[in-house]
């Protein structure tokens, strides 16, 4: 999962200038890696914190140490206990939306699918055994169009990050 955190971070760096946050959707059964994804992210940003899943809070926030990245802070939900329309809007979304400074995990996303970006990325975590997971990018990435990169530039990016 480390690889892939850092091969997704590098995606996010090269994304265009932001007027608001970038949303991440991250789908899956429980146990298919969403969590463990999130703290491998946060890890590789330099966070020190112990990364735990926010199911019984909702919400955490882990500000980046460094400058090194075009975010200051990683906020992380698990909608799955949100059950009302407006708990979205009691934690603040969209407020915490509309902040550039700001990289959004969703799990269970579909629990809150109203207030979801158009543009929000989905990744889809699937159990293969307990060392292995299939994990799939189910649109366009955002920095293919503003950087203009090819299929063959990112399998070389992910080839980087194998390395």
């Amino acid at each position: 999962m480390r690889l892939f955190a850092a091969f997704f971070l590098g995606i996010i760096q090269a994304v265009g200038e932001k007027t608001r946050a970038i949303v991440v959707c991250l789908y899956g059964d429980l146990g298919a890696g969403k969590t463990t994804f999130v703290k491998s992210v946060v890890a590789h940003t330099g966070v020190s914190d112990v990364v735990t899943s926010p199911t019984f809070v909702i919400m955490k926030q882990y500000r980046i140490p460094v400058a090194a990245y075009r975010f200051k802070k990683i906020i992380h939900i698990d909608a799955y206990r949100l059950t009302e329309r407006n708990d979205m809007d009691v934690l603040g979304w969209r407020e915490i939306e509309r902040d550039p400074d700001s990289l959004i995990f969703i799990e269970w996303p579909t629990r809150v699918k109203d207030f979801l970006p158009e543009d929000a990325l989905k990744i889809h975590f699937e159990f293969v055994d307990e060392k292995t997971r299939e994990i799939i990018i189910d649109q366009e990435l955002p920095y293919q169009k503003k950087k203009n990169l090819t299929n063959e530039k990112i399998q070389q990016e992910k080839n980087n990050c194998n390395s």
